[in-house]
């Protein structure tokens, strides 16, 4: 009986300090929810109209931004320029840019350093091949939008394949060789909207960077816990799966949009912060040998980033933590886009 009160107790503590957690949480910045979904009728997901959500960095809470979503669904307020020939920037969260106030974003320092176009915002949070595909074809429809800038993602080709792991609105399937509705798409339960709007939560997954998987791995390093997925190296195509899917992007570039689209690398930078030179990603690799056999062009923004912390040293990610890009990585980007595309 004495043991059982104990625990009462205990568990009675346990409760009363996660509700003062959650109470002291929910006045502070932490970074909220979004309503990330298939909104009017797009083929990819994005946020509803006109959406208010909120970021910060780190443990810390750094540079909270607000953020209110376009009527199209996209975390800028920029508004088309109806007087210029708009380039589209494609992308996932590094494109978005979330972490960094919106004048400091890749999209927009494009804005500025090439006056005679309108660069227009179009990531969005886990992106794949598929979903730039599909935003490139609607934006094209929607908004006029001819000449692109894509940026790819080490891990892209191996989040495109159909899979019940992957909750995609679309999905590349390797055996038909086409894209198609996804199958795995995640259904929102009731405990998970709960979670949403939990500041605690948030705070806990998207500050502290806990996962599950993650913590399963540490107490059970023997165990694959995911393995696909987190013993493969940076960049690598984990199945022909990918591979094909990697192809089939390059085909459809290809056919589309030929030279009009422009194809930009990341870079490891850890390497960078090692002594070592960047090694190139085994997505990028092929996925640029593939452009070159169907003269698409390519960006590696590798010497870009090894100039820069060459002459400095400072580095160019939110935190230790996060490695989207910071303001200073989104300049570098821009100015090296730029520099690729004046003669557009």
């Amino acid at each position: 009986m004495e043991i059982l009160r104990k625990f009462v107790w205990v568990a009675l503590g346990g409760l009363l300090f996660i509700a003062c957690a959650e109470i002291a949480l929910q006045c502070l910045p932490v970074s909220t929810a979004t309503k990330m979904g298939r909104h009017d009728g797009k083929p990819f997901a994005s946020y509803p109209a006109h959406h208010r959500f909120q970021s910060a960095s780190g443990w810390d809470l750094r540079d909270p931004i607000t953020h209110v979503t376009n009527s199209f669904g996209f975390a800028t307020s920029a508004v088309r320029d109806q007087t210029k020939p708009a380039l589209g920037v494609v992308g996932d969260s590094m494109v978005e840019g979330s972490a960094v106030a919106e004048p400091y974003r890749v999209t927009e320092q494009l804005r500025r350093l090439m006056p005679k176009n309108d660069a227009v915002m179009l990531g969005f949070p886990g992106g794949s091949l598929v979903s730039y595909l599909d935003q490139m074809a609607w934006s094209e429809r929607a908004l006029g939008i001819k000449k692109f800038v894509v940026f790819i993602n080490g891990n892209d080709p191996n989040e495109s394949v159909c899979s019940k792991e992957v909750g995609l609105v679309r999905c590349y399937d390797p055996k038909m060789r086409q894209i198609v509705e996804s199958s795995g798409q995640k259904s929102e339960s009731r405990w998970r909207d709960v979670l949403s709007r939990s500041a605690l939560a948030q705070y806990i997954s998207g500050h502290l960077k806990f996962s599950s998987d993650g913590l399963l791995r540490k107490l059970l390093p023997k165990r694959k816990i995911n393995a696909s997925s987190a013993e493969s190296p940076i960049g690598a195509l984990r199945s022909e799966a990918a591979r094909s899917a990697l192809v089939y992007f390059a085909d459809t570039i290809s056919a589309r949009y030929g030279s009009n689209a422009l194809l930009v690398f990341d870079c490891d930078r850890s390497q960078l912060y090692d002594g070592a030179s960047p090694r190139s990603q085994e997505t990028y690799t092929v996925l640029h040998r593939l452009a070159d056999e169907r003269k698409i062009p390519v960006l590696d923004l590798c010497p870009a980033f090894s100039d820069a912390y060459l002459r400095d040293a400072r580095r160019t990610e939110v935190s230790q933590l996060d490695s989207h890009w910071n303001a200073r990585g989104h300049r570098i980007a821009a100015e090296a886009i730029a520099q690729r595309l004046a003669a557009w």
